[in-house]
């Protein structure tokens, strides 16, 4: 089955390929080193935030949170398990902040933070304000 994030995806990237000759002209450049389409249309724009997310128990509540983050403006992906308690958002920090991403799980009716790193420190996009 098809989701909607899997059809908004294909049509931000049709839009990249499209307008990125435009954007290039004269100066045809290739992006190197990236071969997933998916984070070429997305690099450099965006900041991922890892996150504990208590009270999932079943498929049903982790595709709860994600549809909540996928409703929001400037998520850009969404990896979230009830398995793994948590998981990871990327998304367009001109359009959103991790105090929004965490107030929207919340209001979900789910309990949110940034996940730690092992060793007390905070993690890498954790230490990127929001």
């Amino acid at each position: 089955m098809i989701k909607l994030n899997d059809i908004l995806l294909a049509i931000g990237i049709i839009c990249v390929l499209i307008l990125t000759p435009i954007e290039g002209i004269g100066g045809g450049h290739s992006e190197q080193g990236t071969s997933d389409p998916e984070t070429k249309a997305i690099e450099g724009k965006h900041k991922t935030v890892n996150l504990d997310i208590g009270g999932m128990v079943c498929s049903s509540c982790s595709e709860g949170v994600i549809e909540t983050l996928e409703d929001m403006a400037g998520v850009l992906k969404t990896d979230i398990s009830y398995k793994e308690n948590g998981g990871a958002v990327v998304y367009d920090p001109i359009l959103l902040n991790e105090k929004k991403i965490l107030k929207a799980i919340r209001k979900s009716g789910f309990k949110a933070s940034i996940k730690k790193c092992k060793n007390n420190q905070k993690s890498a996009s954790e230490t990127i304000s929001g």
